[in-house]
């Protein structure tokens, strides 16, 4: 998936396989690299989450992070 804006200023492209993060990469867009590489590294299953991670990553992956990791 890739989102660019109108306006050419923000590039997002997320990658994912089998409703797994595989990639994550933005130029002015807001996400935790953090914790995109322990979603990455937990082979967190985004499935129930995946349209509102594809439109908020950041705010989705924290509250992953919050409910997953304790």
């Amino acid at each position: 998936m890739v989102r660019k804006e109108a306006d050419a200023k923000h590039y997002l492209k997320i990658v994912m396989q089998d409703n797994r993060l595989t990639g994550i990469f933005g130029i002015n867009v807001p996400f935790d690299p953090g914790v995109m590489w322990e979603i990455i590294l937990r082979r967190i299953d985004l499935s129930p989450v995946r349209a509102a991670f594809i439109a908020e990553p950041q705010k989705t992956a924290r509250a992953i992070m919050s409910k997953t990791w304790r």
